[in-house]
């Protein structure tokens, strides 16, 4: 019984097969997929820093625009570049005639400076000697500065100077292009006009708002310049911020800069980030748009080689696993077919394949053995204590035999022992030791205990008569036995 229940507990159920192999994967997945995450926790704060210091960049180029324009007013003599000019539906439209600039002591060697800008106003402007196209002449030489500055970053998609006295210099020139005679008289009554004015002590920033033009959104970073009290207009710098969050990480793809009021209308936000720049008047956050589905095709992408070696784990484990199953039923059927279901010992057909195996020792024997006045027991104490006898017999023979040794059970109360040696007298001695052992220990299940008659019969190996002439022979001996009293061993 022991042998039987034993390959049957080595079975895996294919629900075993499957699914243990499962949770390890899906172990070594989460695992990957943490892994990830905190990569991505890590390349996002890394962003973050990227665009905190971008705009930083900007608010450099924005103060040094302001003082710029700030210290013109107090110089009064600037030598100036040809421009052209243009009224067009009641807008009068200035700009350089050069497109490359270089100082008149420097050699023609030296690159020169690509400018781009505009001046815009009413249709005045355009006219020699008016009030407002003396002010624009005045600050034609200051156009270039503006235009030197606005390309130094890529996300910078201009400058503009909106004077106190109506006229607005663009950078690059095609910032103006979109600029009316209504939209110049209506910029001071812009929020970030009155904003910016009444706010000297920091940079007013507004927006983010969609570009008129595509669908860029759009911050802006303001300043009033002055000249002493006189307030003298509004210096602002404009930033694409989709250009300001993409970098070549995947986790630039799904920043965001939004208002810290209009956060709650971002549901998947994680890492939320408020901004902070000393002298920025910020109201704004950075966040990470997070989209499950795209987070998980990012995965997958990022992390392909780890899925894919989990994966071929997987499968390589359930085949496995189905091989040790296949080879658990077939050694589990072969003990069915080979061995006694109730004591576990082999049966005639896994005896006769123990006794084909090659013999390395000069003797073999064959000992049958029987249980004396087995019906007996029976009839007295019922087939429940007789098959506990049976099985009781069969734990003292495997006690005393070699390793070597093969006991088996032929059906009923009937053992068959075959035993090999160098000596015949091995072979009686081990029948006895036998014989002398389920006598002793009996009465551990009998009170009034019980014996074993036994038949052995012993042959050189090389005479090979074959299980079944040995058996027959012992059993010859097992008959004498009992008819000579019982509980004996004969030969």
């Amino acid at each position: 019984m022991f042998g039987v229940h034993m390959m049957s507990s080595q079975h895996m159920s294919l629900r075993y097969v499957f699914l243990v192999p499962a949770i390890f994967a899906i172990g070594m997945l989460l695992m990957v997929a943490m892994n990830y995450f905190e990569r991505t926790e890590k390349r996002v704060a890394h962003e973050y820093q990227r665009v905190e210091h971008a705009i930083h960049r900007s608010v450099k180029i924005l103060t040094s625009l302001d003082y710029t324009l700030s210290t013109h007013y107090q110089n009064e003599n600037f030598p100036h570049f040809q421009h052209n000019s243009q009224v067009q539906n009641g807008v009068c439209r200035i700009w350089p005639i050069e497109a490359l600039i270089l100082a008149e002591d420097k050699n023609l060697n030296i690159p020169a400076v690509d400018i781009s800008y505009m001046i815009s106003g009413d249709d005045s402007m355009c006219v020699r000697g008016s009030a407002l196209n003396l002010h624009a002449v005045e600050m034609m030489d200051l156009a270039p500065m503006l235009s030197f500055l606005h390309d130094l970053d890529e996300h910078i998609l201009g400058v503009h100077y909106v004077a106190e006295e109506g006229l607005v210099i663009s950078s690059p020139d095609n910032l103006a292009n979109n600029i009316e005679r209504s939209s110049i008289e209506h910029f001071k009554s812009l929020p970030f006009w009155y904003l910016t004015s009444q706010n000297s002590d920091s940079i007013t920033v507004t927006g983010p708002i969609e570009s008129p033009n595509d669908l860029d959104r759009v911050l802006t970073l303001s300043l009033p310049v002055s000249h002493g009290e006189d307030f003298k207009g509004v210096v602002s710098l404009e930033i694409n911020t989709n250009l300001l969050l993409t970098s070549n990480t995947s986790a630039s793809q799904r920043l965001m800069l939004v208002q810290h009021e209009n956060l709650a209308d971002y549901q998947n936000r994680k890492y939320v980030y408020p901004l902070s720049i000393q002298g920025v008047a910020f109201e704004h956050v950075l966040f990470y748009q997070s989209d499950l589905m795209d987070e998980l095709i990012s995965l997958l992408n990022e992390e392909r080689n780890a899925v894919f070696i989990i994966a071929i784990i997987y499968i390589l484990t359930v085949i496995s696993l189905f091989y040790l199953n296949l080879n658990f039923e077939r050694r589990y059927f072969q003990n069915l077919a080979e061995r006694d279901p109730m004591t576990g010992l082999l049966n005639r057909r896994g005896l006769e394949i123990e006794f084909k195996k090659p013999c390395r020792f000069q003797f073999e024997g064959i000992a049958v053995f029987d249980i004396d006045n087995f019906k007996k027991i029976n009839d007295t104490y019922g087939h429940e204590m007789g098959d506990q006898v049976i099985c009781f017999v069969a734990d003292q023979m495997r006690s005393v035999l070699r390793e070597m040794d093969v006991v088996s059970r032929f059906g009923g109360e009937e053992f068959v022992v075959y035993i090999r040696a160098n000596s015949p007298q091995l072979i009686v001695e081990i029948a006895h030791r036998i014989h002398n052992q389920v006598a002793r220990e009996s009465t551990n299940i009998l009170a009034e205990g019980f014996t074993l008659s036994g038949g052995v019969c012993v042959e050189d190996h090389h005479d090979h008569k074959g299980l079944k002439e040995l058996v027959k022979s012992a059993d010859k001996k097992l008959y004498h036995a009992k008819e000579s009293g019982k509980n004996q061993v004969t030969f």
